[in-house]
C-alpha cells in the first residue's frame, strides 16, 4: 500500500536524487491533504512502534527537526541509522 502511495503515478511525491519529495503539483490531486495526513499517521505509528520507514523519506523530516543540527543530534541520528541497518 505504501509503495503505491509513494509512486510517481499518484502525484503526491516525486523522487529526486534518491529521496522522495512532496510534489509541488500535488494540490492537483483530489483530497491530497487527507492523503498526506493519513500517510503521516501511518508513519508516526510505525516509528512509535519501532518499525523502520523508507529511508527515501528521511529528508522530509529535516524541516520538522530543524535544519541546524548540533553534534549531539547528529550522533543520535547516526546511531539510530546504524541500529536500523543492524536490524536489517
Amino acid at each position: 500500500m505504501l509503495q503505491t502511495a509513494f509512486s510517481n503515478s499518484t502525484g503526491l511525491f516525486v523522487e529526486e536524487n534518491g529521496s522522495l519529495k512532496i510534489n509541488p503539483a500535488s494540490s492537483n490531486v483530489v483530497k491530497h491533504l487527507e492523503y498526506f495526513r493519513f500517510l503521516g499517521r501511518i508513519h508516526s505509528i510505525a516509528v512509535f512502534h519501532g518499525f523502520l520507514i523508507d529511508t527515501r523519506l528521511v529528508p522530509l523530516f529535516y524541516p520538522l527537526i530543524g535544519k541546524d543540527l548540533d553534534k549531539d543530534a547528529e550522533k543520535l541520528i547516526a546511531n539510530a541509522v546504524k541500529d536500523s541497518i543492524a536490524t536489517l
